[in-house]
């Protein structure tokens, strides 16, 4: 986990943090008290109150939780023979089509989504709500974030990429936020499955794909 403690103490807060995440994707975050968190967790209330002072400090830990373990994919390896667009594009398939229901499964997506809109209405001066912003400063996205880094970088060099280099990180928010933003919408509206949900998104990859190749 992510506390410097004994593990007996780690071991219980994990368990406190994933009954908290069970409960949240299932019934949502306003409704559910911390009594109904320590029952589920196997713990006193009285306990509970020991680890997290406030709700609100609970729900920063499993929004950092969620955000930094829901991408748990092995290496994917880089055939260092292709160009880097070569690599782009087989890197998106991969990462979106193959391996995209297991990392943005449906229950998955609607925690992420309830705890965004819950940490939009926490009070921002709070300790909560700091803790968030300063103590954990990550990228929810870091692996894919270091992949696309890397293939990029190759395009570039090899000149199978053609963007403005300044303008590197720009581009790489914009693929992830893009793809994980359609993502959602298709699951919002319903949970298309197999090759429709598939086509939706391997439109996005070829409109991505054909905007930063290079031309010449």
């Amino acid at each position: 986990m992510f506390f410097n403690e004994s593990p007996t103490k780690a071991k219980t807060r994990r368990k406190i943090i994933l009954a908290t995440k069970e409960l949240f994707a299932e019934y949502g975050i306003e409704g559910i008290a911390m009594s109904q968190i320590s029952e589920t967790a196997g713990i006193t209330t009285r306990n509970l109150y020991r680890y997290y002072a406030n709700k609100d400090l609970l729900v920063v830990d499993v929004a950092y939780f969620v955000f930094t373990s829901y991408e748990d994919f092995e290496d994917i390896p880089l055939d260092q023979n292709k160009s880097g667009f070569e690599l782009l594009k087989e890197l998106l398939y991969i990462m979106y089509i193959e391996k995209g229901p297991i990392i943005f499964d449906v229950s998955i997506i609607k925690l992420m989504l309830y705890l965004n809109l819950y940490m939009l209405k926490m009070d921002k001066n709070s300790e909560a709500y700091v803790k968030y912003q300063t103590e954990y400063n990550f990228s929810p996205h870091e692996r894919i974030t270091q992949y696309l880094h890397e293939v990029f970088i190759k395009g570039l060099k090899d000149g199978t990429i053609d963007i403005p280099i300044r303008q590197l990180d720009f581009y790489i928010d914009f693929i992830i936020q893009s793809l994980l933003s359609l993502i959602i919408q298709i699951t919002i509206k319903e949970p298309v499955k197999g090759n429709a949900r598939n086509s939706f998104i391997e439109k996005q990859i070829e409109i991505i794909l054909d905007y930063v190749r290079n031309k010449e």
